[in-house]
């Protein structure tokens, strides 16, 4: 797999993105057809349980490969590849052994919410993590192939692990953890079902000569683990707080709503965004190898036909939600659809903004998306503190929450929009140097 090189594809951004969005769209079915299963074979407490669980390696899976997973698109060689395959396996064994051991500590500590997680739940954390690692290396050689067929098979055959694994759980009533066993079930089963190729990454490490290649190529792409690695640490940390936050200062059960919206509604946005944005990234990519002065204009126009889904797509979402959920899960679930609508703003502004912003992995310019990490966790914890201190109800912190990450992603916006004009006037001055001389 890893010294499989495709063909540069010939198909638009627009036909990668639906074909992963297909896949990506089949599983969220699947897991809405499962879901009357699911809530009445798990409690809210039980769901809220998962939830900070489920949080804690949510913040820690976006960097257990060091981001340098991240540089396998761009890689310039199947040797480069290999070597960086290799190094983001050693960094997601070492990240999860050490994530395991923070969680125990949280756990031991009674830190937050995670007072409720026993102590095997460490254990859980570490499995998860490392087979998460692998799924990224995974998906970072076939999206530098742009083979987005066998990407799009395994979204499904992952969603549908883990649904089978979660339900079986449920039946033979195991608590939360039987959560916790469907998501480790469908990162094991993804990875199984496209053999990974540990023979080669195995030579590199068998031999002083071969690791010491590693050791250069870790220090050759060290703008990753350094800026990059911090900048997801707090968007994810961005992301994950708000949950843990919830079933400390509320309860375990709102926390559980919280989750079961993320699942429903701001998961599947996020996974659409992100099969938008990994051909378009693709796409970027090659404008700027082969046309920089392009870059502009392609950014604009994707931005454009961002606009006009996000917005369809909010306002179905805002229609249809609450009846929908009602009729699905009953009255105690309908809740999730009306804390949509209250995060509707911040919803809307990420499935246009984060596609956007894999501009600044192509520009090299992480130190602003560290900007907006930095903004956005400031915000989330002013948040949370503002609702602890005024005594803030659970609707009304969820509904300021989602207007303050408004403001963070309009920010985003900008920083994106400045890296670009920055790159045209390079571009401009440039072209006008070598005009006079």
């Amino acid at each position: 797999m890893i010294t499989k090189t495709l063909a540069p594809s010939k198909c638009g951004v627009v036909h990668h993105a639906l074909r992963l969005f297909g896949s990506n769209a089949l599983s969220h079915l699947l897991f809405l057809a499962t879901s009357p299963l699911l809530v009445r074979l798990y409690s809210g407490a039980q769901f809220g349980t998962f939830a900070v669980f489920n949080s804690y390696i949510g913040i820690v899976a976006g960097i257990v490969c060091l981001r340098y997973d991240a540089a396998l698109v761009g890689a310039a060689s199947t040797g480069q590849l290999i070597r960086l395959s290799a190094l983001s396996v050693m960094c997601a064994l070492a990240s999860s052994l050490a994530s395991s051991l923070i969680l125990l500590g949280f756990i031991q500590a009674g830190t937050l919410s995670f007072a409720q997680l026993p102590h095997s739940a460490a254990l859980l954390a570490g499995f998860y993590l490392f087979f998460f690692g692998i799924s990224l290396v995974l998906r970072g050689t076939l999206l530098r192939a742009g083979d987005f067929g066998t990407l799009s098979r395994l979204t499904f055959f992952q969603a549908s692990c883990r649904s089978a694994v979660a339900l079986v759980s449920g039946v033979a009533g195991i608590g939360w953890i039987g959560l916790g066993l469907g998501e480790i079930a469908g990162k094991v089963a993804g990875n199984g079902a496209r053999p990974f190729e540990a023979r080669l990454i195995g030579r590199l490490l068998t031999t002083p000569k071969r690791f010491r290649l590693i050791w250069k190529t870790a220090k050759q792409f060290k703008v990753y683990p350094l800026a990059a690695t911090l900048s997801q640490l707090i968007d994810a940390g961005s992301s994950g707080l708000p949950v843990i936050l919830v079933a400390t200062l509320f309860s375990p059960a709102e926390a559980g709503i919280l989750f079961l919206l993320n699942r429903t509604v701001t998961a599947p946005i996020t996974v659409l965004a992100g099969c938008i944005a990994d051909p378009l990234q693709k796409h970027l990519q090659d404008i700027s190898a082969s046309a920089p002065r392009e870059l502009n204009e392609a950014f604009r126009t994707h931005a454009r036909k961002l606009f006009f889904f996000s917005t369809t797509g909010a306002f179905l979402t805002a229609l249809l939600l609450t009846p929908t959920l009602q009729r699905i899960w009953g009255r105690e679930y309908a809740e999730v659809g009306y804390l949509a609508n209250l995060a509707l703003p911040a919803i809307w502004a990420a499935a246009i903004v984060a596609p956007l912003s894999r501009v600044l992995i192509i520009l090299n310019r992480p130190q602003l998306k560290l900007l907006y990490d930095l903004t956005s966790l400031t915000l989330t914890c002013g948040c949370f503190y503002a609702a602890q201190r005024f005594g803030m109800g659970f609707h009304s912190t969820i509904m300021l929450l989602s207007w303050l990450n408004l403001a963070a992603y309009v920010l985003y916006f900008s920083l994106c929009w400045h890296a670009i004009q920055s790159l045209k006037s390079v571009n401009t001055r440039s072209c006008v140097e070598s005009q006079a001389s």
